[in-house]
């Protein structure tokens, strides 16, 4: 983790002092790294959401987002339904499927209203 650092060099200015209260360099030093552990922990708090929410999902649905979008391999869809052993088709269905699933278990799912519900 890069964390910021105070200058320690004295400098000298001819404006004179303000009084309007301002962070030294040390404050702000101390508030970025506070701003960046809080941005660290809550990011890895998300990546643990998503980790448990596409260990919940089925087997060819789990296939099908961990192959295509969390691993370090660039898999094409082509490479991932030929491994699947379905159609381009069913691919999708089944690939639509699992963001939905996906959806549902971090709970971020959108419903769409008709006009007639409005």
């Amino acid at each position: 983790m890069v964390r910021t650092m105070p200058k320690v060099t004295q400098s000298f200015q001819f404006i004179p002092p303000s009084t309007a209260k301002s962070l030294n360099t040390i404050e702000n030093s101390v508030y970025k790294n506070i701003e960046r552990e809080k941005l660290l922990k809550d990011r890895d708090e998300y990546i643990s959401t998503i980790h448990e929410a596409v260990e919940k999902l089925d087997g060819d649905n789990r296939y099908i987002i961990v192959n295509r979008y969390i691993s370090d391999d660039e898999t094409d869809d082509y490479t991932i339904y030929s491994d699947l052993g379905v159609g381009r088709t069913k691919y999708y269905k089944l690939k639509q499927e699992a963001f939905i699933q996906l959806a549902f278990f971090l709970g971020i799912e959108v419903y769409k209203t008709t006009k007639e519900e409005c």
